[in-house]
Formats: C-alpha cells, structure tokens, sequence
C-alpha cells in the first residue's frame, strides 16, 4: 500500500513539474488580424501551448475592434 503511494506521489510531483517546464519554454507566435473594409490591423503576441482564445480577447481592445468586440469582452 505504502509504494503505490508513494508512486502516485512520484508521479503528481513529475507531472506538475513537467507541466511547468513546458508552459516556460511555449514558443510566443504573432498573429495578425486586418480588417478588409475599414483596413486597420493589428498584431498580438500568443503562447503556443494550445489554449483557445476568442477574437475579442485578443483584439478587443485594438484598432481592428469596433463596436461588435466592446458589447463581448
């Protein structure tokens, strides 16, 4: 009984601190957003670790946001 838990104690412990390793080595990725008909863009930075963002989130507050973004966010 004692190794079993001691083995899921050794396991919670590696998973956290594999967890954390890899959210500090994500790679930061530019995504670009440009409006066609007014043609104001703008550019975010993301962490690449698979997390889902809305657009208004992310540009909510940029010059590609307009009206449709503020009533979300």
């Amino acid at each position: 009984m004692k190794l079993s838990i001691n083995i899921a104690l050794a396991l919670a412990f590696l998973t956290s601190s594999f967890s954390a390793t890899a959210s500090a080595e994500t790679p930061l990725v530019t995504v670009q957003l440009t409006n066609d008909q007014s043609g104001a863009n703008a550019n975010v930075a993301v962490r690449a670790d698979g997390v889902k963002h809305t657009i208004a989130s992310l540009w909510g507050k940029t010059a590609v946001a307009r009206n449709e973004f503020s009533d979300q966010a």
